[in-house]
């Protein structure tokens, strides 16, 4: 697997490249305006390559062999071919313009290019969960440093939730791709900038005021390997879990409310799957590291913090004894392929480059995990246990992102703020 597993997806450069040079496209356009130069495209990912994998390379003594922009474009046409009700959605940007590329069963294949989108899809796309998370941060539910005063309600941006959806899904979702998705049930996303950061199921694909939970599941694509041969995790029940609930935090830095839901919620799912249960004292770093690589499903219901300037040294869940940072999860190695769910608050979150976002997400990925579930903000303790409740019920039957859609839009009947129901993302590939 380490062959390939620390490709670093690219494609929303790599992929979009090559179709901006080589591919028939839907719009009159010029498709070379993204990314016209793809030595400047390289540099980028060159740099991204840096940041994100060149010490855990070095680490494993693994090479990184380049492939050619042609052969990412023929996985991509590979990964929806014979999947009916499947799509592939491809972001890229240059320094003004969006474009997206679009993928469908048999043979479909959609180009749209939107001029001058870049700076306004970064704004949108803070302001958005901004919007959607700030009744958490009012009712003082959020971490906050220590010796720090209770969030301000003056602090809440300014901004029309809808208003900001409506324009948001506009950009990801124009009506160039709106037939294709009308007849989609699983889409995944090869993000760019911060689009893995934007509640998605919030959305409104097809402009009929249905958001895009009632539509179709969502998969986040991080690795190469996710579009070039996606690897299943191993099929069956889950017979090695590892779950930990509410630790008991000491950290110097952050003071951490309680969160008697998330303690709930691992229990629950220890009743499900059995496995290991960790809570309180016992949810440690040293205790992780030792079950962790050996399991096929772990469960993390925890504190976690994003930190978008060191995101791989400062993110971190909150584990009882110490920091559980990206960096040291990218360090392990996952054997059997494990379904890994974040219950925790940001744990989302990161540095969002070119290529998608650095922080917790991608390294349970790069360390093994199939699929990762997590939070783009810090969530609601009762509803948070509510929605996993129901997701843990539902991945005996379905894939994780069709399980928390389903979970998703039972919580959003119980608790119709989106600041509740809309964080949960799922990463990696179907």
């Amino acid at each position: 697997m380490l062959a390939v597993v620390l490709r670093i997806i690219l494609l929303s450069l790599g992929l979009g490249a090559v179709l901006l040079f080589s591919s028939p496209v839907v719009r009159a356009e010029a498709p070379r305006v993204c990314l016209e130069n793809r030595e400047a495209a390289l540099r980028q990912f060159e740099q991204f390559h840096e940041l994100a994998t060149r010490s855990l390379l070095r680490a494993r003594s693994v090479s990184l062999e380049p492939r050619s922009f042609d052969n990412l474009a023929a996985d991509a046409m590979r990964f929806v071919e014979g999947r009916e009700g499947t799509a592939l959605l491809v972001f890229a940007w240059d320094e003004k313009d969006l474009c997206l590329f679009l993928w469908s069963a048999p043979d479909q294949e959609i180009y749209v290019r939107i001029p001058d989108a870049r700076n306004k899809l970064v704004h949108h796309a803070r302001l958005l969960s901004e919007l959607a998370r700030a009744p958490m941060a009012v009712a003082n539910r959020l971490p906050r440093k220590r010796g720090a005063t209770a969030y301000d309600t003056a602090e809440a941006p300014s901004g029309d939730v809808g208003v900001v959806t409506d324009d948001l899904s506009a950009l990801l979702f124009p009506p160039e791709l709106r037939d294709v998705l009308a007849k989609t049930d699983q889409l995944a996303i090869v993000p760019v900038g911060p689009i893995a950061t934007i509640p998605l199921f919030m959305l409104k694909p097809l402009g009929d005021g249905q958001v895009a939970a009632e539509r179709f599941s969502i998969n986040i694509l991080t690795l190469m390997e996710d579009i070039q041969e996606p690897e299943p995790a191993p099929a069956g029940a889950k017979t090695n879990v590892l779950i930990m609930g509410n630790p008991t935090t000491r950290d110097t830095e952050w003071a951490f409310p309680d969160l008697p839901g998330a303690e709930a919620e691992a229990r629950f799912a220890h009743s499900l799957f059995g496995g290991t249960m960790l809570t309180r004292d016992e949810a440690t770093v040293a205790r992780f590291d030792e079950l962790a690589p050996s399991a096929d499903l772990i469960v993390l219901a925890a504190h976690g913090i994003a930190d978008e300037t060191s995101p791989l040294d400062q993110s971190f869940l909150a584990l009882a004894d110490e920091r559980l940072s990206p960096r040291h999860i990218q360090s392990l190695e996952f054997d059997n392929r494990p379904l890994v769910v974040l219950s925790a608050c940001q744990s989302g979150l990161g540095q969002a480059l070119d290529a998608g976002v650095i922080g917790l997400a991608r390294a349970f990925q790069l360390a093994g995990a199939a699929n990762t579930v997590m939070s783009l903000w810090s969530v609601d303790d009762d509803a948070t246990r509510f929605l996993m409740e129901h997701f843990y019920r539902l991945i005996a039957d379905h894939e994780p992102a069709e399980a928390l859609r389903r979970a998703t839009l039972a919580t959003r009947e119980r608790f119709p703020s989106a600041g509740q129901w809309a964080s949960f993302a799922v990463f990696g590939g179907p």
